[in-house]
């Protein structure tokens, strides 16, 4: 009898999440999902994530100043994407 390493349910549901493919899009759900805690409180306010396409993540922006303000925090951001969600889901953001 074979002994394979047991894995915790988390591990079986993202493997077979990437099995079937749609690891990406699971990912992508919870980067929007998880927006108010990446951006805080104020910047949830007037933002609002639309769409992740190609590993970039589009959000709306209220006013041309926030959208000014935030183009200089998008590295920022980022970061705190990759640490929240993964590395390998969003690599840059476009702000509208």
């Amino acid at each position: 009898m074979r002994k394979t390493p047991t894995k915790t349910l988390g591990q079986s549901i993202e493997y077979l999440l990437a099995e079937l493919g749609i690891d990406r899009k699971v990912k992508a759900c919870r980067v929007m999902q998880l927006w108010p805690q990446i951006v805080g409180e104020k910047i949830d306010q007037v933002t609002k994530p639309i769409k992740v396409q190609d590993k970039i993540l589009f959000i709306k922006v209220q006013s041309a100043t926030w959208k000014t303000e935030l183009f200089f925090h998008r590295q920022e951001i980022l970061q705190k994407i990759k640490k929240d969600v993964g590395d390998d889901i969003i690599e840059d953001i476009r702000l509208f």
